[in-house]
């Protein structure tokens, strides 16, 4: 009995390590720096993807994961005001503050 509890207690810490640690964790702070910043459901600007949001410069957001490709990044955010979450291209947002920021 002392052994199965003692090895459950470990798996439990075990377990709650790797939840503490993974991405979803993850994020930094960041700031819009246009006004009419579409936040988008996904990372494009094409028909399949809905304007959730609209964020203007100065607008904090949290940077959760960097999604796209070299030339074209895409963040997703959670923008403080509305409480949305979404896509924002990279050229429209910047860190303001430690953390990190996996890809998505």
């Amino acid at each position: 009995m002392k052994k199965t509890r003692k090895a459950l207690t470990v798996v439990a810490v075990v377990a709650a390590g790797l939840m503490a640690a993974g991405p979803a964790h993850a994020s930094a702070p960041g700031v819009i720096t246009g006004d009419g910043v579409r936040i988008r459901s996904c990372p494009s600007t094409g028909g399949d993807c809905r304007v959730l949001a609209t964020a203007n410069r100065g607008d904090k957001v949290t940077l959760h994961c960097l999604d796209g490709t070299p030339g074209d990044p895409w963040f997703h955010v959670r923008h403080a005001r509305s409480g949305k979450s979404g896509y924002v291209n990279g050229g429209y947002v910047r860190r303001s503050g430690p953390g990190t920021i996996p890809i998505c």
